[in-house]
């Protein structure tokens, strides 16, 4: 039988927390005066990914005023201190169109390079059905690529669990792709992260 094409992959940037350790909403903070939003949405936006929005919570209508600044979609999330998987929740059930899967970026790794982006998402075109992370130096990172079926999923799921949860689920669907991008590890949460992460 012949695998239906998988064109349309949604990019969804998780960016709804306040930066306690930072001090400010990460999605507004700028490395070279482009915003880690800008930085993500614009590897997304390389990439072909459609719709791309991001969901904000703390700051919600600063975050709110650079996607609109930057073209693209805005989910509020006004629960986002129950964690980031309330988020995701609410970035997926936003979507407007039906897409094959979403890559989820989260909006304190910034430094991905375009190129992981479209190396994970040509992984997923391969296989649509399956969960597609970026694995460095034998540890998992982020972005992951999440099918339709893990889509709905987490959507329908009750809110005391995580994507973590559902993905162990389904160990035996994730495609491990190796890269060579450190920076799928680096999760900025302090300025010394962000100066380290500078000087890589």
């Amino acid at each position: 039988m012949k695998q239906t094409p998988c064109n349309e992959i949604a990019g969804i940037i998780l960016a709804a927390g306040e930066g306690k350790r930072i001090g400010r909403t990460k999605a507004l903070l700028k490395v070279d005066k482009v915003s880690f939003l800008e930085k993500i949405a614009t590897c997304l936006k390389a990439v072909g990914c459609k719709p791309i929005l991001v969901v904000g919570g703390s700051d919600a209508n600063l975050v709110k005023k650079e996607a609109k600044r930057l073209g693209i979609g805005f989910a509020h999330n006004a629960s986002w201190e129950d964690g980031q998987f309330s988020s995701l929740k609410i970035g997926l059930a936003n979507l407007k169109m039906d897409v094959c899967g979403a890559i989820v970026a989260l909006v304190d790794h910034p430094f991905v390079a375009k190129e992981t982006y479209e190396n994970l998402k040509k992984a997923f075109q391969q296989f649509p059905q399956r969960i597609v992370m970026p694995v460095y130096e034998h540890r998992r990172g982020h972005p992951i690529v999440i099918p339709r079926a893990v889509i709905r999923e987490s959507v329908e799921a009750v809110a005391n669990i995580t994507l973590k949860d559902i993905i162990s689920r389904h160990e035996k669907m994730i495609i491990m792709h190796r890269c060579a991008d450190p920076a799928v590890l680096q999760d900025i949460d302090t300025m010394d992260d962000l100066q380290r992460a500078r000087q890589q």
